[in-house]
C-alpha cells in the first residue's frame, strides 16, 4: 500500500475483531461519515458527545478491540456518542482546503448531532489534527453566533506552531508561503 507497517493487517477485520462497538452511519457527505453509537446503558445523558479524530487516521483508531476501545468505554458510561469518520480523499477532491474541513466537516457534524439529538449544545472530544480542526472551527462558529459547544476536550493537540520542533525540517515553508499568496490573491 506504499507504506511501511509492522502489523499483519490481514489479522484484523472491521466489525469482527476491530471496531466492534455497535453503531451506524447516520449522515454522510464528501468529507466524512457520522457514526452514531448504539447506547449500551438503560439511561443516557441528554447532552450528546461528538468525537472528532484526526483526518489522517481511520475512525477505528478510537475503537480497536473491546478491551481497549475508547468508544466502547464512552458508550458504556451513558453518553449518546457520535464520531466523525473522515473519508479518504480522492484525486478529484484535491481542491479541498482547511476551510472545507471546518465548514463541511466539524461545523456540519455539530449541526447534524444537534438536529438528531434535539440538544442545543454538544460536548466535543477531539485529538491530534481533529483537535486543531475543532479549535479552528470554534472562532468561526463564535463569529456566526453559533454557541453549540458546552465543553471541548483537546487531546494531544498542538495549537501553537511557533516552534514545531523537529518536524520543521520536513516542512517546505516556501511552498506554504506560495500557497498562502495564491489564496490571498
Amino acid at each position: 500500500k506504499g507504506s511501511i507497517t509492522m502489523t499483519d493487517e490481514s489479522q484484523f477485520e472491521v466489525g469482527k475483531n476491530l471496531a466492534m462497538t455497535p453503531g451506524e452511519v447516520i449522515f454522510e457527505n464528501d468529507l466524512f461519515q457520522l457514526i452514531q453509537y448504539t447506547p449500551s446503558t438503560a439511561k443516557v445523558y441528554a447532552r450528546p458527545l461528538l468525537v472528532v479524530p484526526p483526518c489522517v487516521n481511520k475512525y477505528y483508531i478510537m475503537d480497536l478491540q473491546p478491551a481497549n476501545s475508547m468508544m466502547g468505554y464512552i458508550v458504556s458510561e451513558g453518553y449518546t456518542t457520535f464520531l466523525v469518520s473522515w473519508k479518504s480523499i480522492e484525486p478529484q477532491q484535491g481542491h479541498l482546503i482547511w476551510d472545507d474541513y471546518i465548514e463541511s466537516g466539524v461545523i456540519k457534524a455539530a449541526e447534524v448531532v444537534r438536529e438528531i439529538s434535539k440538544a442545543e449544545k454538544v460536548n466535543v472530544l477531539s485529538f491530534c489534527i481533529g483537535g486543531e480542526l475543532v479549535a479552528t472551527a470554534m472562532p468561526v462558529m463564535q463569529a456566526r453566533g453559533l454557541d453549540w459547544f458546552e465543553s471541548v476536550t483537546l487531546m494531544t493537540v498542538m495549537l501553537d506552531h511557533t516552534d514545531p520542533g523537529e518536524i520543521k525540517h520536513f516542512i517546505d515553508w516556501n511552498l506554504i508561503r506560495q500557497r498562502e499568496k495564491q489564496l490571498d490573491g
